[in-house]
């Protein structure tokens, strides 16, 4: 697999890539080899249909789905590879593929941005420095006493049915 950045524009790549024909042949051909072992058809046992009548009959559908496996994989191998986050789902196109030829195809992506942290590492402030479920104790700690909501915020039986 062969992977060349075309285009680095802001916050859009767009990515090239290729994929031998070995490599796709093989998968098809080890898909052609996986459904021999569970395929029926008339006048063979299941189980034992060759390989070459599966690929006449369901060769172009085999295909499909393997080269619909093979762009999505290599697709998510090359942006982890890039490390790129999509901000939403790439554009594929495919620009070239022929019987025995490399596939060929396009990604156009939106990337999300980077994001910093605007609190140094080292802050003073002790809030930003405690874990989040030592803040969430201490808060449930103090508003679970009823006594220790203010009196403005208490609402009486009368105020609750009124508010219905």
């Amino acid at each position: 697999m062969q992977v060349t950045e075309t285009k680095s524009e802001g916050l859009s790549r767009e990515l090239k890539i290729a994929l031998p024909a070995a490599e796709i042949e093989e998968k098809i051909s080890h898909r052609l080899k996986e459904l021999a072992q569970t395929a029926k058809l008339p006048g063979f046992r299941p189980g034992k249909v060759p390989v070459s009548v599966l690929r006449k009959k369901y060769g172009s559908s085999v295909m499909g789905e393997v080269l619909e496996r093979a762009v999505n994989d290599s697709s998510q191998q090359a942006l982890a590879e890039k490390g790129l986050r999509p901000a939403m789902q790439p554009e594929i196109e495919i620009t070239e593929f022929e019987d025995g030829k490399d596939l060929e195809y396009t990604i156009a992506v939106e990337v999300l941005p980077e994001i910093r942290s605007i609190f140094p590492p080292s802050s003073s402030n002790a809030w930003f420095q405690t874990p989040i479920r030592a803040k969430s104790t201490a808060f449930w700690r103090r508003w679970r006493k009823p006594t220790a909501i203010p009196n403005r915020l208490r609402m009486t039986e009368k105020a609750r049915m009124a508010t219905f």
